[in-house]
C-alpha cells in the first residue's frame, strides 16, 4: 500500500474517463464526518488501446479540482477550488497520481466533483475520495 491510494471499491466522483477541458462528476459519494481522514485524488488511467500508456500533461497547464458539499444530498454549496499548475510537459503512467485534495474536518455528508483543465490533456483520468493514514 505503499504510495498507493486507498479507497473504496467502486466510489468514484468521476469514474475513468477521457480527459478534456471540463469534466463534471455525477456521482454524489458520502464523505461528511471524515474528520479530515479523506482525500480527493486525481488520477491517470490506463488507455483503452494500450494498458501501459497513462496521461501526458502539456506545460503550461493547470488542473483545478472543485468539491461541492451537502447535508441532505440534494442542494450542494462549493467548497474553496485547489488548483495545480505543471510547468513543464509530464507524463503519468497509469496509477499514478496527478493532484490531490484533502477534505475539510467539517465537510457535509455528502460530496460531489468537477475537474477543470487549462488544456485538455491526453489520455485518461478518474477522481475519487481516498482514506488518509493515520
Amino acid at each position: 500500500m505503499f504510495r498507493s491510494p486507498l479507497k473504496v471499491y467502486g466510489e468514484y466522483l468521476i469514474p475513468k474517463a477521457a480527459a478534456e477541458g471540463s469534466m463534471t462528476g455525477s456521482n454524489s459519494v458520502r464523505a461528511g464526518k471524515s474528520m479530515s481522514g479523506l482525500e480527493i485524488v486525481v488520477c491517470a488511467e490506463a488507455s483503452d488501446a494500450d494498458p501501459e500508456v497513462g496521461l501526458t500533461v502539456a506545460a503550461g497547464t493547470s488542473v483545478t479540482i472543485r468539491i461541492k458539499q451537502s447535508q441532505d444530498g440534494e442542494v450542494f454549496i462549493a467548497l474553496p477550488d485547489c488548483a495545480k499548475s505543471f510547468d513543464e510537459e509530464s507524463v503519468f503512467l497509469p496509477g499514478e497520481i496527478l493532484a490531490r485534495m484533502t477534505l475539510p474536518s467539517d465537510c457535509l455528508l455528502h460530496i460531489k466533483g468537477d475537474l477543470a483543465f487549462s488544456a485538455a490533456p491526453e489520455g485518461n483520468v478518474s477522481m475519487f475520495p481516498a482514506y488518509l493514514p493515520r
